[in-house]
């Protein structure tokens, strides 16, 4: 399975599994739609309603499921019902509501219908770049009893340390940071050309399309290049174009 595929296969797996028909009604949970073929491909599936895009909202997906925690804790027990392997993991990732006695009760009620950890995102879906609020994560851990993952506003490895430390979580997720510079669990500040020549070598093996090959390099050059040089590489439409500008302006591919 090539690696576009298996990012096809993983960003519907929630619609496939419940039916993106029923997402945004109140029988989706009777609809015979869930579907588990998807599970052969990975370990776990995690339920994101933390995005808070306006798009992914208006379809009733994201963070707007945190208006609507019962159904929340619905698709996790029906999920739960449905999956045989008790080591297949079924997770939740949801931002702070503004009130935080709301996000507790959400996060009781995720524990109860049977999930196996919580990933909480340290804003609100109103917030953007604020600073993420740790004291609130760290007070839903000390009252879960499943494990609580601190995520929002991680871009180095050492904040990934000092977040851990200050939230006492069971772990923390990064995404943008990560994005950025793959190699930060390693220790690297930056996205080191290594890892850069392994992108290139691994999506000519799995034939990935041009957009996700692209999209990548354009995250982990982010802190390389020069914003003229960004500039022109953002507008860059085909692999031979791309492995010529990075020969000539970062190292010689063969």
């Amino acid at each position: 399975m090539s690696l576009w595929n298996l990012q096809w296969l993983l960003n519907s797996f929630i619609g496939r599994l419940f039916g993106e028909e029923n997402m945004n009604n109140n029988n989706w949970h009777r609809s015979g739609n869930f579907r588990t073929e998807c599970i052969r491909y990975c370990s776990g599936v995690d339920l994101n309603c933390g995005c808070p895009k306006r798009d992914v909202m208006r379809g009733g997906c994201g963070s707007s499921l945190l208006s609507k925690p019962e159904r929340i804790a619905d698709m996790i027990a029906h999920a739960r019902r449905r999956i045989a392997d008790t080591q297949f993991t079924i997770s939740v990732k949801i931002r702070l509501n503004s009130d935080i006695r709301r996000t507790v009760e959400l996060c009781r009620q995720v524990e109860s219908a049977g999930a196996s950890y919580i990933c909480v995102h340290g804003r609100t879906p109103t917030q953007r770049s604020e600073p993420a609020n740790h004291e609130a994560i760290a007070l839903v851990k000390s009252v879960m009893r499943i494990p609580i993952i601190a995520n929002g506003a991680i871009g180095s490895y050492q904040e990934a340390l000092q977040v851990a430390k200050r939230t006492q979580t069971d772990g923390v997720m990064v995404a943008n940071g990560l994005l950025d510079n793959p190699a930060m669990f390693a220790g690297h500040h930056s996205t080191p050309m290594q890892c850069v020549l392994d992108w290139l070598r691994i999506t000519a093996e799995q034939g990935s399309a041009f957009d996700l090959f692209h999209q990548q390099l354009i995250f982990m050059l982010r802190s390389t290049l020069t914003s003229p040089q960004r500039t022109l590489f953002n507008e860059l439409t085909s692999r031979a174009a791309v492995v010529d500008f990075l020969n000539y302006h970062l190292f010689d591919i063969e």
